[in-house]
């Protein structure tokens, strides 16, 4: 009984090891900082989130890897996320292009589509 409380207690404490050290955007290479985010009110059909970051450390920048700290919705959504260097809006619209593209410029684009997949593009990609 006692091998077996043990063995249960050594158990929940790598789950909480695990989860306090899942990583989150702060420890990614390339310094991101979300400056908006937008999303659509319907809950039932297609979801359109849209997030605007800047980078601080454009080499090192890992996009998949922040990506994969975004949200996707399995019903038919698209998450879009737009990387900046220096300035970024400090909201976005639903409407394209989502923000002023005559005061900001994007570095990358990435998309994620319903099942997950991630496409990261150069520039704006719309």
């Amino acid at each position: 009984m006692k091998k077996l409380v043990g063995a249960a207690i050594v158990v929940l404490g790598l789950i909480f090891y695990n989860f306090f050290k899942l990583p989150n955007r702060a420890d990614l290479p390339g310094k991101f900082e979300e400056k908006a985010f937008v999303r659509n009110e319907n809950n039932l059909g297609t979801v359109l989130l849209y997030y605007a970051f800047t980078v601080g450390d454009t080499l090192n920048a890992d996009y998949q890897a922040l990506g994969k700290t975004l949200p996707f919705n399995k019903t038919n959504g698209i998450t879009t996320a737009f990387f900046f260097h220096g300035e970024a809006p400090d909201n976005l619209s639903l409407e394209p292009p989502h923000f002023d593209t005559t005061r900001y410029e994007v570095l990358k684009t990435l998309t994620i589509d319903k099942v997950g997949n991630r496409v990261l593009t150069d520039g704006l990609s719309l």
